[in-house]
């Protein structure tokens, strides 16, 4: 059973846009595992580890309800699908028709990622379904209806209730590898609760392997559009999952992917709607600020261990983006 934590970063209030620009969507999203385990003595132990997952965003009833724009400039593709925990959607072109306000669903299911999922392809207890609700006006400014009121809300949209089922296993420590459960419940401090046992689930960082994220991304863009850059983990798991305990075998995990690492982005022009998260999206520098370029992409991080006793800081990956001038026929509509 996963347990995800979703909220909205962007926009996290009522906001404007232009229809040729965009609106830019950002979630954070968290999916936890929660290992049980009972250690000779009968006791319960419950375990939380962030695991890695995957978003997909639906646009309900497709094109008609406007587009998710992928790629830049010329070379942009609109669609009514996409992933990640970012998008940029687009109403459509001509409007709504007569309505001056609609509301367009969109759909959004969290699931574990394939590596999490191979024993258990079509569990629904891997997969969490929300409702995105946004909320469009048009608004009148400079006698042209270009620009758009948006508001969002967010609600779950799981057809079916999920199981509290607690998983307690009786095995003892030295089989847990074989047989633990991924119990909903609610996530504990991570202190140990047998004292003579001591029971702990810890991770150890692949050092080695740690340059397996890149940034996706062009080596040209142009300037003053919003642009969603994504990144590429090359090692699907860049840390190791152990239980640990007073008199047991270590213990390791190999269900889980479990890659607890906070990505952070840092650029020396233009914006983010925010700079966390395995994608981004990225407003480029305007035309009067050519002499930027190349701007200058850094991808880092801190990889957490599960018990938070240990940071490991470090660099990913570096691009340099050269900035076009962007032309009126590069505006992104459909």
């Amino acid at each position: 059973m996963l347990l995800p934590e979703i909220s909205i970063v962007n926009p996290q209030s009522e906001t404007i846009f232009h229809y040729r620009e965009g609106l830019p969507i950002q979630l954070l999203v968290q999916n936890y595992a929660i290992i049980t385990s009972i250690c000779k003595h009968h006791l319960n132990h419950h375990f939380a580890v962030q695991t890695e997952s995957t978003v997909e965003w639906v646009i309900k009833d497709g094109l008609k309800n406007g587009a998710f724009k992928i790629g830049h400039s010329t070379n942009s593709k609109y669609v009514s699908k996409d992933n990640g925990n970012c998008v940029i959607y687009y109403p459509p072109s001509q409007g709504f028709g007569n309505k001056a306000e609609k509301e367009v669903l969109i759909f959004i299911k969290i699931s574990a990622d394939d590596n999490n999922n191979n024993n258990n392809k079509g569990n629904n207890s891997n997969t969490n379904k929300f409702m995105l609700k946004l909320n469009l006006q048009k608004i009148n400014k400079g006698k042209k209806w270009n620009f758009y009121k948006a508001k969002l809300s967010l609600e779950s949209n799981n057809n079916e209730s999920i199981s509290h089922d607690k998983g307690d296993t009786k095995e003892p420590l030295d089989n847990i590898q074989d047989n633990f459960s991924k119990s909903l419940v609610s996530r504990s401090d991570g202190l140990p609760i047998c004292k003579e046992c001591e029971i702990n689930v810890k991770s150890d960082s692949k050092k080695g392997e740690m340059n397996g994220i890149k940034i996706n991304i062009s080596k040209c863009l142009m300037t003053s559009e919003y642009v969603k850059i994504s990144s590429t983990i090359m090692d699907s798991k860049l840390t190791d999952l152990f239980i640990v305990g007073n008199g047991y075998k270590r213990a390791k995990i190999d269900e889980i992917s479990s890659s607890p690492i906070d990505l952070v982005w840092d650029y020396t022009a233009g914006l983010m709607v925010d700079n966390k998260g395995k994608s981004v999206i990225y407003y480029t520098p305007s035309g009067r600020e050519l002499s930027k370029s190349p701007v200058v992409l850094t991808l880092y991080g801190e990889n957490q261990s599960v018990d938070k006793n240990e940071k490991a800081k470090m660099v990913f990956d570096k691009r340099k983006i050269w900035l076009l001038r962007r032309s009126t026929c590069c505006c992104g509509i459909i």
